[in-house]
């Protein structure tokens, strides 16, 4: 690769911090003051590690490995769940942003249903899902980090500014109540969603030895930014704090209005790039039409009908958010960021000693996550 070190940088930035910034607060209200920082960092500590494997493994198997190629370590089964956990994972983000989307348009259209909100995105989402080439997101995606930087500035100012006003409100210090506590477990996997682009940002980089120290100062950089926001929000709001940090926006107002609409064009422009993965995961193993009009119509018509699959999956699961999240984060994120990296490093690199009780730990503690989150996501889901 010759990706410089600024450029590579701007790229883990950019996949490391998403949308999981306007669900910390909430997170934090599940599990805590306390409780809810705690899991975001043993989460944080966890996948570092993972990210440090996986690289170490791409070292041991050479370049040009992919993540699922890497699986073929353990076996042809496991470099096939890695490709559907992949696909399942992106599917999921896709539902996320929907949900969210629908979530920030009741702030602007508090009349419409939630499934009035969700569909009216489907004529501005299905034309972006048909671009074949990346770069041309590129000034789509500029647009969406000069809203997320000025959205995530308003939002540290709004919540600031209230809690100065208004004073400290009551808040749990760790949530010994009930179960809520494992759904935030899943949101900590889910909030590390750039795992996906670790091998790939490390095959593109011109120096490849900056890259452990980029991912594991940057993901700090962001988790230390979660924590501050997700601790300022709680204690302005305590038990008012919305699913979305968005939601407790005053209503009827201009940033009621504005910031929220900002979010949904951040999520339009976000979903074509999760809904791209999917797309190349089996395009290229059907045959298509040798005629190339015919053959691009037939992968429009391919990616409509798998665009109205996640709309009609996301309409089932109804405005769940946190089960949503809880869900995609402990199944789909927690088995890619935590316990396949692990299986993987333990095949191909064989740790000993201490290393390997480590990775034995990082295995039980990715599989606690998993099954409690998702358990609980869909015990609890409405």
């Amino acid at each position: 690769g010759d990706a410089s070190t600024a450029a590579v940088a701007f790229v883990i930035a950019k996949n490391f911090f998403g949308s999981a910034f306007m669900v910390t607060p909430k997170g934090f209200q599940e599990a805590g003051i306390v409780g809810g920082p705690l899991c975001l960092l043993a989460v944080y500590f966890l996948e570092a590690r993972c990210m440090l494997n996986l690289i170490k493994c791409r070292q041991a198997c050479g370049p040009g490995r992919r993540y699922e190629d890497m699986g073929l370590a353990v076996g042809s089964w496991f470099s096939s769940l890695i490709t559907v956990m992949i696909v399942l994972c992106q599917f999921g983000f896709c539902c996320i942003w929907l949900v969210s989307n629908a979530a920030n348009l009741s702030m602007v259209m508090p009349a419409w249903s939630v499934t009035q909100r969700l569909w009216i995105q489907f004529p501005v989402i299905f034309p972006l899902v048909w671009i074949r080439h990346l770069r041309l997101f590129a000034a789509t995606n500029s647009i969406g980090i000069i809203f997320t930087i000025a959205m995530v500035m308003y939002l540290f100012f709004f919540m600031g500014d209230h809690l100065a006003t208004n004073g400290a409100q009551p808040v749990r210090y760790i949530n010994a109540e009930n179960t809520d506590m494992f759904l935030w477990l899943g949101s900590c996997a889910y909030a590390y969603e750039g795992i996906n682009i670790v091998l790939p940002t490390y095959e593109s980089a011109r120096n490849k030895k900056a890259i452990p120290t980029l991912l594991l100062s940057i993901t700090a950089f962001n988790t230390c930014v979660y924590i501050a926001f997700g601790c300022l929000t709680y204690m302005a709001l305590g038990e008012e704090v919305a699913s979305l940090a968005t939601l407790n926006l005053p209503k009827d107002s201009a940033q009621g209005n504005m910031i929220p609409m900002a979010s949904v064009l951040i999520g339009l422009v976000s979903f074509p790039l999760q809904a791209f993965v999917i797309f190349q995961t089996y395009e290229p193993k059907i045959t298509w039409s040798s005629r190339y009009l015919v053959r691009k119509w037939q992968k429009n018509a391919g990616r409509t009908l798998v665009l109205i699959f996640i709309f009609s999956a996301t309409w089932l699961g109804g405005d769940q958010l946190q089960n949503f999240l809880g869900l995609v984060g402990g199944l789909c994120c927690a088995s890619l960021a935590l316990i396949f990296p692990t299986m993987l490093h333990m095949s191909i690199c064989g740790p000993e000693g201490l290393a390997l009780w480590i990775d034995v730990g990082v295995l039980f503690c990715g599989m606690c996550i998993l099954v409690l989150s998702t358990v609980q996501s869909l015990a609890s889901w409405k």
